[in-house]
């Protein structure tokens, strides 16, 4: 473990000498680095907002070279989890600099949704979407409920508005693959 943290500080050192900037944000990024493919609040949003995101190669090439290079010889690459979630993540990023996936699309999150409430609403901005905080009282075609089996209880009420009732994977996979799928995610009709 303590090598890999040198290591990590050693990327992060040589990016710095390259007058490259570590941010905590990855909203004030332009780069993700990383080693796979992972359904973080950080790499869904990279995605959703089309940042470039790269193998931990890239900072390796760019201390080489004493220069930031292009990043397409050191594109992510994971086909473990693209092969699982049937989906290469070139193309989600192509589509994602193309359009919103959220773009005028509303999302009501029930409480004990993971991941909590906060994330999925970070999320869900970063694909151009909005959260509401309110529960609905009217039927709204733009406005999707997401909710989990622990907030069954909340369910009659929203489906009596004529909502369907969809998991968490709306959100989650929908940003990874950059496809809106309302029919495989639906938990009640």
């Amino acid at each position: 473990m303590e090598k890999q943290t040198k290591n990590k500080n050693k990327k992060k050192q040589n990016i710095q000498a390259l007058g490259g900037e570590i941010v905590e944000s990855v909203h004030a990024c332009t780069h993700l680095v990383t080693d796979k493919i992972r359904r973080t609040v950080k790499f869904l949003c990279a995605i959703a907002e089309s940042k470039k995101i790269v193998a931990v190669s890239w900072v390796d090439g760019c201390h080489k070279m004493a220069a930031f290079i292009d990043e397409g010889t050191h594109a992510l690459l994971d086909p473990a989890v693209e092969k699982q979630y049937g989906f290469t993540l070139k193309e989600s990023l192509r589509r994602s600099h193309e359009k919103k996936l959220f773009a005028g699309k509303k999302f009501f999150i029930t409480p004990k949704t993971k991941p909590e409430i906060s994330d999925m609403k970070e999320i869900v901005e970063s694909a151009g979407g909005v959260v509401v905080v309110a529960s609905p009282t009217t039927f709204d075609e733009d406005l999707l409920v997401i909710s989990c089996n622990e907030d069954s209880a909340l369910w009659p009420k929203l489906t009596r508005l004529n909502y369907i009732i969809h998991s968490n994977e709306v959100i989650l996979t929908g940003v990874l693959v950059q496809h809106l799928d309302l029919k495989k995610h639906h938990l009640k009709s």
